[in-house]
């Protein structure tokens, strides 16, 4: 999800992506590790990674954006989620980093809330 090659003071991340049904899917990303594979059958409840640091504070310098020096020698760690209708995006010139970087977002992206909102009540 996130690498040192892509950008200097970036951890490598990893994400796994869960197939709830043909058309939906969750992606859950930041994580140090994983532990599924490509295939396993995931039950409600189960461990499926542990989250990791995205960023990597000895290499945050002035040439960083600023809301990046914030978060210099803090705890950077997050679970990042996106919910798809249909494949979800994995490598594309506006996706860096669980981020799009452009002027309307993806139109598979969906927002959660109402999923959430299901599943909490």
């Amino acid at each position: 999800m996130t690498s040192p090659e892509i950008l200097p003071y970036w951890n490598p991340t990893y994400y796994v992506i869960i197939e709830h049904n043909r058309e939906l899917f969750c992606k859950y990303g930041e994580f140090a590790g994983f532990t599924v594979k490509k295939g396993d059958e995931i039950e409600p409840g189960q461990l499926i990674g542990h989250v990791g640091m995205v960023l990597n504070s000895s290499k945050i310098d002035e040439s960083c954006p600023l809301y990046i020096r914030k978060l210099k020698d803090r705890n950077p760690s997050m679970l990042h989620f996106e919910f798809w209708k249909k494949q979800p995006i994995t490598t594309h010139r506006n996706y860096l980093g669980g981020n799009w970087f452009g002027e309307e977002k993806p139109e598979n992206l969906i927002d959660p809330t109402g999923y959430l909102e299901q599943i909490l009540s």
